[in-house]
């Protein structure tokens, strides 16, 4: 995605009540959210693809590409801050899947993970 490489950088101190309140907040119970997004265009476009190289695109892979691009756009949601208050930025982003398999007959999700 991209040459930055990997760094540590300083916890900016405007930061530190947010950390604090997350410790608070952490003691809480989660709350999900459900997000909707139009896809239709993609779609069309991926359907394109597919009538243009008669080859099958997957939509996961589609959806794994734009997440993964956009972290890479906003490196500081792939980074986490050590017990030192330094910031640890990772140069490349590596994205969960769950890919659904058959195993023993049974089908169900199995975690992989999409590298660089």
């Amino acid at each position: 995605m991209s040459d930055r490489g990997n760094r540590t950088e300083l916890f900016p101190a405007r930061r530190l009540g947010t950390v604090d309140y997350m410790r608070t907040a952490g003691r809480r119970s989660n709350v999900h959210g459900l997000v909707e997004i139009d896809v239709t265009e993609a779609r069309r476009r991926i359907e394109a693809i597919e009538a243009e190289t008669g080859e099958s695109q997957s939509f996961t892979a589609f959806l794994v590409c734009c997440l993964a691009r956009a972290i890479d756009d906003h490196p500081h949601v792939n980074a986490y801050r050590d017990w030192r208050g330094r910031v640890h930025v990772f140069e490349d982003v590596d994205v969960n899947v769950l890919v659904e398999t058959t195993v023993r007959g049974d089908r169900m999700g199995v975690p992989h993970v999409v590298r660089k």
